[in-house]
């Protein structure tokens, strides 16, 4: 039998992980991105930082990003950076230490994870192979978790966006056919929209940003698809380049689109309604079924035997 001293263990993954912390903390690359975004703020100001944001380079208050308390736990790879900031900006989350909490998350519910499967083995509660075992399968779930939760924080809010952007048509529709231009019906209903759709409002206040600093709506809106990942604003940007381009009626346009719109959820909800008499028959079978059957059969079973048996 293999002896194994599980305290041990447990300070050498305690020392290793802060020594690569430290490490880490002290690495030139983060070094040198502190030192050139301070060189650029002292140059610019954040008079013309404010003028011109990067496209998801900026937090909810649009304050340029600048170097966080986690930043040393970035990736050095741009494209592994960019990939998760796209990510945390299709969930809605713009602040600017978001990236670096996620991989802080990442780090420390895998460190968690290990360290107490360790603390139980050195409990001898249970046999020294299934610890290992038991911290290799909970070490990947912490570091695959903050991925999962994004991905469903993602979904939840694709789904919010999608069943409220018919009410935005709606509303400027309205707006529009009383006189107000796209412009100015885009700023009256995102007051409106905050209370019932706060995902939707926060996002067309942004909108309205952008229109504020010189972008046409539907380039704003462009910037709001790219950030969200919503395809029906995507869709709806075109719609308005469109209708610009070939001199339509906007308001009909939108009105024809918000129908659409409806006509394709109320669709999928038929979809769904059709697969749901599909999905029932795995538990119908493997649990109504049963239980039916023992209710039916049960009785004659237990009297056919008490006769052959007599």
């Amino acid at each position: 039998m293999i002896e194994f001293d599980f305290t041990i263990a447990a300070i050498f993954v305690g020392v290793a992980t802060a020594v690569y912390a430290a490490l880490a903390a002290m690495h030139r690359y983060p070094m040198r991105v502190r030192m050139r975004l301070d060189e650029f703020r002292q140059q610019s100001g954040a008079g013309q930082a404010a003028l011109n944001p990067p496209v998801g380079g900026s937090d909810e208050t649009g304050e340029p990003i600048g170097p966080g308390f986690f930043d040393w736990l970035l990736p050095e790879a741009d494209s592994e950076r960019w990939q998760v900031q796209g990510l945390l900006q299709n969930a809605g989350i713009y602040s600017s230490e978001g990236i670096g909490r996620f991989f802080a998350a990442k780090l420390c519910l895998m460190t968690a994870a290990v360290l107490g499967c360790l603390t139980i083995g050195a409990l001898q509660l249970v046999d020294f192979y299934f610890v290992m075992l038991a911290c290799m399968a909970t070490g990947c779930l912490g570091f695959l978790a903050p991925r999962l939760w994004l991905q469903w924080t993602i979904r939840k809010r694709h789904l919010r966006i999608r069943r409220s952007l018919p009410d935005l048509l709606d509303l400027l529709v309205v707006c529009m056919e009383s006189g107000l231009s796209i412009q100015g019906a885009l700023q009256r209903i995102t007051q409106q929209l905050s209370i019932a759709h706060s995902d939707l409002g926060r996002e067309m206040e942004g909108v309205n940003r952008d229109i504020s600093l010189g972008a046409t709506v539907d380039q704003a809106l462009l910037r709001f698809a790219e950030r969200s990942g919503s395809e029906e604003i995507k869709g709806l940007s075109l719609l308005l380049s469109e209708s610009r381009k070939y001199g339509t009626r906007l308001a009909e346009s939108l009105r024809i689109h918000s129908d659409a719109i409806r006509e394709k959820r109320q669709q999928a909800a038929e979809e769904m309604a059709q697969k749901a008499s599909v999905k029932i028959l795995a538990p119908t079978f493997l649990f109504i079924f049963p239980a039916v059957f023992v209710v039916l059969v049960g009785p004659a079973a237990i009297k056919i035997q008490i006769a052959f048996g007599g």
